[in-house]
């Protein structure tokens, strides 16, 4: 994407969703660091632990972004007729979007997929007979 002069259009306020979207991405991590890290787990259980946690950190960090703003602005900027009119179409572009999932965006329909796709590796792991895992090595 690039905007006219190569600036980005600053008239729009907006949520800073990357800033949040990296505090809940630390926040995970720290958890699979510091907690899941040093327990000896089946395999799979990292993989699901981690979709859980970029499922729900993205679904959270959706209900904030609004990424017409964005396209309005563009429109407007290159001879759209009206901010508010450019802001409107953005609007009913992203709202008809929207109605598709139910109300969620993309983003959000694919973070519920995540979080189903970790909770069934975390039933099917509980289901197979417990085994022996060799410790890892240098813990």
């Amino acid at each position: 994407m690039s905007f006219p002069n190569g600036t980005v259009p600053t008239v729009l306020t907006v949520h800073p969703t990357p800033l949040y979207e990296i505090g809940l991405c630390l926040v995970g991590f720290g958890y699979l660091w510091f907690v899941l890290r040093r327990r000896t787990l089946a395999p799979g259980v990292m993989l699901a632990a981690t979709f859980l946690a970029m499922g729900v950190e993205r679904f959270i960090t959706e209900f904030w972004r609004f990424d017409s703003g964005v396209y309005a602005m563009y429109a407007y900027a290159n001879g759209g007729t009206s901010l508010a009119e450019s802001q409107r179409v953005a609007f009913e572009i992203a709202t008809k979007a929207h109605f598709a999932f139910a109300g969620l965006s993309l983003a959000q329909v694919l973070s519920v997929g995540l979080v189903v796709a970790g909770v069934l590796i975390l039933l099917v792991q509980r289901r197979k007979p417990a085994r022996e895992i060799p410790a890892a090595v240098g813990r």
